[in-house]
């Protein structure tokens, strides 16, 4: 099935990443499906991702770019949904690759399935000095990790609070879907908002679809900057994030029962991560705590340190 008159549009964040903006173009010119285009969202850039763009978009009129300040991934994905008029959407972080035929072979799928399924592929990590080298896994140690949904559930609810389900370039989304229901990404998270987002797509009735070919995949560039921001997100995004989906739970259509259950394994998994925050901190440590209290804020720091203290003293008890 080779539909001519769908159109995919491809929002791309960037931000100081001009040195990967050369390969970015050529891999979506690669592509065995060809009606694409690329929106590439510069939030204000400091290197030379502008010069980049405009030196390797040359003559390429599928390519827009476009430049913001200061909004983060959600914010300038955001920016890039407003611009996109294809019938379709994927979202490409700048760093990131797809294999030659992932949006064709996705795409064929896409149009046999009604417009609020989201069909999402395998990924594969590879070292940024290694892009030969594929693992199924961010820290490359072989472990199958993604879900394979099909379909939609309380028990898929559950498992998407508990955890995300792919990388954000692995679904394709139809726009209609997206717009029909009002669903954009949360710009006050500067991570998880591709979490959230689907989760909202969730709660709006979408249903997820996983299809395992080997030649339809996302490719992810694990570097410095990737590891840097990992250890941020693990340390405090998460909090904000779980904090935001609170209050999307909240006002979702779900009957009492599913919204009572969803609620309650938030705020569980909540407590269990700041817990595990505040195990980590030195507090003998000034520069940890103040990192701490910016993360938390000074009365959850307070608080989950006592908690912290009496649950060290009742094991020294026991």
């Amino acid at each position: 099935m080779h539909n001519t008159s769908i159109k995919i549009s491809i929002i791309i964040p960037t931000y100081n990443y001009g040195r990967y903006i050369k390969g970015l173009i050529e891999n979506l010119q690669q592509q065995t499906f060809q009606n694409w285009e690329a929106i590439i969202v510069d939030d204000g850039s400091t290197d030379n991702t502008p010069e980049q763009v405009e030196l390797h978009s040359k003559g390429e009129d599928r390519v827009t770019y476009l430049r913001i300040t200061n909004s983060g991934c959600g914010g300038a994905r955001n920016a890039g949904l407003v611009h996109a008029t294809g019938d379709y959407l994927c979202f490409l972080d700048a760093d990131d690759l797809m294999s030659k035929d992932k949006l064709q072979i996705q795409l064929d799928l896409a149009l046999s399935l009604p417009n609020e399924v989201i069909t999402y592929t395998d990924l594969a990590y590879f070292e940024d000095k290694s892009p030969e080298k594929h693992y199924p896994d961010f820290n490359m140690k072989g472990i199958e990790w993604m879900p394979k949904f099909n379909g939609r559930s309380f028990d898929i609810l559950e498992s998407l609070v508990r955890n995300n389900f792919t990388a954000v370039s692995s679904p394709l989304v139809h726009r209609k879907f997206m717009v029909d229901n009002n669903i954009s990404f949360d710009g006050e998270l500067d991570s998880k908002e591709d979490w959230l987002f689907w989760i909202e797509c969730a709660l709006a009735n979408a249903s997820f679809h996983y299809f395992g070919d080997d030649r339809a995949k996302t490719l992810i560039r694990r570097h410095g900057d990737s590891l840097t921001v990992q250890i941020v997100t693990l340390q405090f995004g998460e909090v904000l994030f779980r904090k935001k989906l609170g209050a999307v739970i909240e006002r979702s259509k779900l009957n009492t029962e599913w919204k009572t259950r969803l609620r309650q394994l938030n705020n569980q998994l909540s407590k269990w991560l700041i817990m595990k925050i505040i195990e980590r901190v030195e507090f003998s440590n000034p520069k940890e705590v103040i990192g701490c209290i910016r993360g938390l804020g000074l009365k959850t720091t307070i608080i989950y340190f006592i908690k912290h203290l009496n649950y060290k003293r009742k094991l020294r008890r026991s």
